[in-house]
């Protein structure tokens, strides 16, 4: 490979930043890739280190895209995406900066494109480290997005995208709001790498219950179509099961002795305000699906640049041939 970047948002966690570097390098070094590494600073109130390269042996550069607010994880990453491929990069590693995402598993992703240059690797949670209430809301999460969505996700953020595959994820709306299902959803081939979950490496995640349920719901907004066209079905499915239900009760009050006074005229009520929510239903989930469609959607190619404040070069082993205003946006 003769370019790799890594691309890693931070909010505030600059320790774990540093520490995330030293243990990249101590990779690259391994498997001999030069590389150089894309900081997407989401908005962080505290100021992101000076970072010297003296000490590493195969990071190449460091940069800063400082963006103008808080934009939330996935949308830094979808700006950061954008700015490496305006780059000549052979492919990009995308990663979290606490320490979640090992940088010693980079060698497993970059061994599977070796095998499959034409696919996305991504890495496959074998083992997670969260408590048990953590797992069974995650594994609830999975039942419910397969249910409405027909689809699977059994990876996040950390994956290896090659370079003719990330031109086209960033012209994707769906980036603006979740990676994995973006990857997912738009029939890339990919191939699963199974990596245990490492450990935050400082301070405590700023991901609380609200912000897990939002990327969730993210997650699921990917294939707003697919869902709106499952809760029709079920809707319709509902409705025809009512009316079903409305002849059987006719025939029981008129054709046998088992009907109870007042019995069929409830059972028939219930089950038309059954029918009419059905419908109403219907109708909103259909105008929300066209409304949604007919909507300017943001494009992250074209769109992210206006997030940027700046890119800073924080770091570089190639003064006389990178410029330090490049690349810009």
């Amino acid at each position: 490979m003769q370019s790799l970047a890594v691309l890693m948002p931070v909010y505030n966690d600059w320790v774990s930043l540093e520490e995330m570097l030293r243990r990249i390098d101590v990779v690259a070094a391994e498997v001999e890739e030069p590389l150089s590494v894309l900081i997407v600073n989401d908005g962080s109130i505290s100021e992101p280190p000076a970072i010297s390269l003296n000490d590493f042996s195969c990071i190449r550069h460091v940069r800063y895209v400082h963006l103008v607010t808080n934009q939330g994880h996935q949308r830094a990453i979808a700006v950061g995406l954008v700015v490496l491929a305006q780059e000549d990069h052979d492919a990009v590693i995308v990663m979290d900066s606490d320490g979640e995402d090992r940088p010693e598993d980079i060698p497993f992703l970059l061994e599977e494109h070796q095998r499959h240059p034409d696919c996305v690797i991504v890495a496959q949670r074998a083992a997670r480290s969260e408590g048990s209430i953590f797992r069974a809301f995650y594994l609830l999460y999975k039942f419910l997005f397969w249910l409405l969505t027909g689809a699977s996700i059994r990876f996040g953020n950390f994956c290896l995208i090659p370079r003719p595959f990330l031109i086209t994820i960033v012209y994707r709306p769906d980036l603006w709001n979740h990676l994995a299902a973006t990857i997912r959803r738009s029939n890339i081939p990919l191939i699963e790498v199974p990596t245990p979950r490492g450990k935050r490496i400082a301070g405590r995640s700023t991901m609380n219950f609200t912000a897990l349920v939002l990327h969730g719901l993210s997650g699921i907004s990917v294939y707003l179509d697919l869902v709106a066209i499952r809760i029709l079905l079920f809707s319709v499915i509902t409705a025809v099961l009512a009316g079903l239900g409305i002849v059987v009760a006719v025939l029981v009050r008129y054709l046998t002795p088992l009907a109870i006074p007042g019995w069929a005229t409830t059972v028939v009520g219930l089950l038309t305000i059954i029918i009419l929510q059905a419908i109403l239903f219907s109708v909103a989930v259909l105008f929300t699906m066209l409304n949604a469609r007919s909507r300017q959607q943001i494009i992250p190619a074209v769109n992210a640049p206006q997030f940027i404040r700046s890119i800073e070069v924080a770091a570089t082993q190639l003064a006389n041939t990178l410029n330090p205003t490049e690349p810009g946006m």
